[in-house]
């Protein structure tokens, strides 16, 4: 060789080479997989902003980078939920559950994807005690969580599937724990119903002997702080608004058979007087079913015994209101005292709804 000739280039031998292939493969595969992490949270970060066009184009984009990412499916189903485009959101969280490396939440919003989709009333029964005030953060709510238990009082969210605006119905004990529930299941609380007056229903200072603590319970008035509005009978407005702490103009008062539109649903609120003068039922024709508060439980009714109760107009609200209602009728009461739910037809059977004349009424009342 002379001085100024090229020495040759040396070959890698073929495990180095196999090596550098390997590399640069894997250098892909990271850089394509932080691609879909950075396109699948900036769909998330969208998501929580509420701007689910820019969450779902950043969802679809982390899907074409990796189909087999569970997650960007369910991204996008959630992007697609948010627009109440449900069939779409169907197939997307399918996509999730099924996909290589699946996302275990998909299943749930499934299942409300499917409900909503399918539209009608968006119905849950909730118990204190079970569903709610069960974690308590402090000595107060240890106490009022425990009172809870043992009041076994039943709430309802109730409202349209399909737009998924709901009311409460008795928020009380434990309203954070209700919301929660609520946004669980993708539904938005627009205002809260009472059926009657008392604490356990809508909050506020308990009676004698369970006021000696100076204790609280929450209910209405923490609705109201919401900005959400407080439906209440006219006869039991009042009593909200000094027991329950309710700031009067959150209150919205009701008449017998007025309606409330949740949604595209329609409920009919019905004065029952007689545990209290202003208890109301909330009756839900299109999904044959009546919330009773404390007017009707499970083969009984609400105590008599208190101060404004009215015997004689008990009487009319049972015999002459709920016993209208057709038979088919599914009965939600105020507590767990006998069961959660019947129907008209076997409460005119077994229960209180079975005829009774007035006179009998008030001698064995």
């Amino acid at each position: 060789w002379g001085p100024h000739s090229k020495r040759p280039q040396r070959l890698p031998s073929r495990p180095a080479t196999m090596m550098m292939l390997f590399a640069n493969t894997m250098r892909l595969q990271v850089r394509s997989s932080a691609m879909v992490l950075t396109t699948r949270n900036i769909s998330h970060i969208h998501a929580l902003r509420n701007e689910w066009d820019t969450a779902l184009a950043s969802a679809e984009s982390a899907i074409a980078s990796d189909p087999a990412w569970g997650k960007a499916h369910y991204r996008k189903g959630e992007a697609l939920f948010a627009r109440r485009e449900y069939p779409a959101a169907i197939t997307a969280f399918g996509a999730a559950l099924t996909a290589s490396q699946p996302e275990p939440r998909a299943k749930h919003m499934l299942a409300l994807a499917e409900e909503a989709g399918r539209g009608g009333v968006f119905f849950r029964q909730i118990l204190a005690g079970r569903d709610v005030a069960v974690s308590p953060c402090n000595m107060i709510q240890q106490q009022i969580f425990g009172f809870a238990a043992r009041m076994e009082n039943f709430m309802y969210l109730i409202g349209d599937a399909h737009t998924r605006e709901v009311v409460a119905v008795d928020a009380c004990w434990d309203v954070e724990g209700l919301m929660k529930l609520a946004a669980d299941a993708h539904v938005q609380v627009v205002g809260a119903v009472a059926t009657h007056y008392h604490f356990d229903h809508v909050g506020g200072l308990p009676p004698a002997p369970f006021n000696a603590m100076g204790i609280t319970v929450e209910g209405a008035a923490s609705m109201a702080a919401r900005g959400l509005p407080v439906y209440v009978h006219e006869a039991d407005a009042q009593k909200v608004i000094d027991q329950g702490k309710v700031p009067p103009a959150s209150i919205s008062r009701t008449v017998h058979q007025g309606t409330l539109r949740v949604g595209g649903v329609e409920l009919s609120l019905l004065h029952t007087p007689g545990h209290t003068p202003g208890s109301q039922c909330v009756h839900c024709q299109a999904a044959a079913l009546v919330l009773t508060g404390d007017t009707l439980f499970i083969g009984s009714c609400g105590r008599l015994d208190l101060p404004d109760c009215n015997k004689s107009a008990m009487h009319s609200s049972l015999q002459v209101v709920l016993a209208g209602l057709p038979d088919k009728t599914k009965v939600y009461p105020g507590h767990n005292y006998g069961g959660a739910y019947s129907t008209i037809e076997q409460e005119k059977k077994t229960g209180l709804l079975r005829p009774i004349s007035l006179s009998q009424w008030l001698s064995s009342m």
